[in-house]
């Protein structure tokens, strides 16, 4: 796989899908799709927070929550800012009420 393959997750993408689609769900409904996105996202930064003590700038999207996604011309990098950008930006905007420990 390449950089921005499958089954990478990267941060700046799923920010832009869970505000577009934010705009056309009701916003009353807990199961809505923008906010199943915006909790696994956030569930899966967490895990690889609270497992390596590291953020990474994309995600694997089909292996085990937290897990580093990988492919591409260099190494994963660690303590990527757009990954904490979209952390604190999700939160501010209410999602992860709902994160398992």
């Amino acid at each position: 796989g390449q950089q921005w393959d499958f089954p990478n997750v990267w941060p700046p993408l799923v920010h832009m899908l869970v505000e577009g689609v934010a705009k056309h769900v009701d916003p009353d409904n807990p199961r809505s799709l923008d906010k199943q996105m915006a909790t696994a996202f956030l569930q899966n930064a967490w895990q690889g927070w609270n497992s390596t003590g590291s953020m990474y700038e994309k995600y694997n999207g089909c292996k085990d929550c937290g897990i580093a996604g990988s492919g591409g011309e260099y190494s994963v990098q660690v303590g990527f800012g757009w990954t904490n950008a979209v952390v604190l930006l999700l939160l501010r905007d209410g999602y992860g009420r709902e994160l398992d420990d």
